[in-house]
């Protein structure tokens, strides 16, 4: 299983948009080369829409489980991953 890290947390929603919408595709492609892939980001989105903080010490419980779990580590690079503090986390 991957754990496809990329960064989320930016003050423009278009920004949170299109790393999730680049997070799906890349997730999508690797359904269809039978790799599992967990996202925080994909799973996340959807639930910070409904009022689940974003800050790094709430997610990190969460991750860290899934990282422990997880084969290998995979960056989406977006604008600004270098200077995630999420991505930095958890690569």
């Amino acid at each position: 299983m991957f754990y496809l890290a990329s960064p989320y947390s930016h003050p423009a929603v278009f920004v949170r948009l299109t790393a999730v919408s680049r997070c799906l595709a890349c997730d999508a492609t690797a359904n269809i080369g039978r790799h599992i892939v967990f996202s925080r980001i994909i799973h996340g989105h959807t639930l910070v829409l409904h009022g689940l903080p974003t800050n790094l010490s709430f997610l990190e419980q969460f991750d860290r489980d899934h990282l422990l779990n997880c084969d290998e580590a995979v960056v989406w690079i977006l604008h600004c991953w270098r200077e995630s503090i999420g991505v930095g986390a958890c690569c």
